[in-house]
């Protein structure tokens, strides 16, 4: 167990360790308009009527497909294992009526059926847990 914790540390760290500007790896963020605009539209065929109730988002980073999915209609609540991006998050997502909620995505202490559905974007690689996770969501 302690494995694990060291390595979510270590996760966490990393996260936490990019500049305050807020940049990240680029293979992590959402890059441009075309960029944005095709997840728009993957999100809203994806979510279909659910695109406008209660989504979870797991591993939200900086907020950038929070964004999208509170501009969709969606209540959101978004997770992050990272302190430091969701106070980034925090940032950009001012406007937007969203909860940002500190947390493992691995292991959520919400009840069963709380959401309409959950999305993830980004998290599956850095799971020590994957099956665990998986069966929650």
């Amino acid at each position: 167990m302690s494995d694990i914790l060291t390595l979510k540390d270590g996760i966490a760290a990393f996260w936490s360790s990019h500049k305050q500007d807020g940049t990240i790896p680029q293979a992590h963020a959402l890059t441009g308009p075309r960029e944005r605009a095709a997840m728009r539209d993957l999100l809203a065929r994806m979510l279909g009527p659910a695109q406008g109730g209660d989504i979870l988002e797991l591993g939200a980073g900086m907020g950038d497909v929070t964004e999208l999915l509170a501009a969709l209609g969606a209540r959101v609540t978004a997770l992050d294992l990272c302190e430091t991006m969701l106070s980034r998050a925090q940032v950009k997502l001012s406007s937007h009526p969203v909860r940002l909620a500190l947390g493992d995505a691995e292991h959520l202490t919400e009840p069963d059926g709380s959401y309409d559905a959950v999305v993830c974007h980004n998290l599956v690689w850095s799971l020590t847990a994957p099956q665990a996770g998986f069966a929650q969501w």
